[in-house]
């Protein structure tokens, strides 16, 4: 590996086409206020992490302080119980398609209930009127596949409908490029959501094997098999917990 890393030519940085918001504070208040058994911020980021990265997509991690979106084509910002006004204009204002959720704009800075009501973004009618922790034994199905689990919330709200449970309630309602999502879904549940998501951004989705992971940079593409078995992928063989590079120019 030393050989190979010496031998490499150097790597060009390139912003992804997807960003995901992480906050330090958010998961702080997750941990004073988890809501159930098992709730926590850090597992909701990485479970979103998760599915996207499995349907082919490059992420970039942004912090809280980032108002400036431009280059994104999807932005997700999972369980931010705080989101300053500035950062709900910026997101409104973006380019990109926006899904914030869930328990986002829960609280104010002190921990209190805002008013008006959570999640209360920009150009999208949607107000959370109750919220509920799920046993892990009860999971809530969605009408296209996958599932609520461990967390929901029941929506008010005018906007488009974009997932229903399979009992019709709305799990993630949208206006423009602006969703809220209301739950905590499962990895079928959210890869399905985000596959559309990108396709509809024109976005190539992929459905990458257990293992397999890939990242763009500004003129390659890094192929990671993690697993103990090899993968034919997209053309290539990947031979276990190995990693392959290739032109894709630029």
């Amino acid at each position: 590996m030393a050989v190979e890393i010496a031998e490499a030519p150097d790597v060009s940085a390139a912003q992804a086409p997807v960003a995901i918001m992480f906050d330090y504070d958010a998961d702080f208040a997750w941990t004073v206020q988890p809501h159930g058994r098992g709730l926590d911020y850090f597992w909701l980021v990485f479970d979103t992490y998760r599915a996207l990265r499995a349907l082919g997509q490059s992420i970039d991690i942004l912090p809280p302080d980032t108002r400036d979106f431009s280059g994104y084509r999807v932005v997700v910002v999972p369980g931010m119980m705080h989101m300053p006004k500035d950062l709900k204009d910026a997101l409104g204002d973006s380019d990109a398609r926006v899904v914030v959720g869930p328990r986002s704009g829960a609280r104010d800075g002190s921990m209190r209930i805002p008013t008006p009501l959570p999640p209360d973004l920009p150009g999208l009618d949607v107000t959370v009127s109750r919220v509920e922790s799920l046993r892990e034994d009860m999971p809530v199905a969605l009408h296209g596949g996958g599932a609520v689990v461990g967390y929901r919330e029941a929506l008010e709200s005018t906007a488009d409908v974009i997932e229903r449970t399979e009992a019709g309630e709305p799990v993630m309602v949208g206006n423009g490029s602006m969703h809220y999502l209301a739950g905590w879904l499962d990895q079928a549940g959210f890869r399905r959501v985000f596959s559309k998501l990108c396709a509809d951004c024109g976005l190539e989705v992929m459905d990458l094997p257990d293992g397999v992971r890939v990242r763009d940079t500004g003129v390659e593409r890094f192929w990671f098999n993690y697993d103990i078995e090899s993968h034919e992928v997209a053309g290539l063989t990947l031979e276990p917990t190995s990693v392959m590079r290739v032109d894709i120019g630029g």
